[in-house]
């Protein structure tokens, strides 16, 4: 995956807060690094659909957690329209 070198510094340590969290976070950032807004939902899922960040165009990575023992890293890249 190639992301910026600023992006992949901000996921670090966001990554490493909600890794081990009991409910599900996501989180979007620009390709800068800039955090744009985070969701959190249950500990099974989490609602995509309402927040507003996700629709920002400069929203280019979406990282979250999977609690319960499902694998972790999910590093979700999409092209805002």
């Amino acid at each position: 995956m190639n992301i910026s070198k600023a992006a992949r510094t901000a996921l670090i340590p966001i990554e490493n807060t909600i890794k081990n969290q009991p409910v599900e976070y996501g989180v979007g950032i620009s390709n800068s690094g800039k955090f744009l807004g985070s969701v959190v939902g249950n500990a099974s899922s989490i609602g995509v659909g309402t927040p507003g960040f996700l629709f920002n165009k400069d929203c280019t990575i979406f990282t979250h957690n999977h609690p319960g023992g499902s694998l972790f890293y999910q590093l979700l890249i999409f092209v805002p329209l």
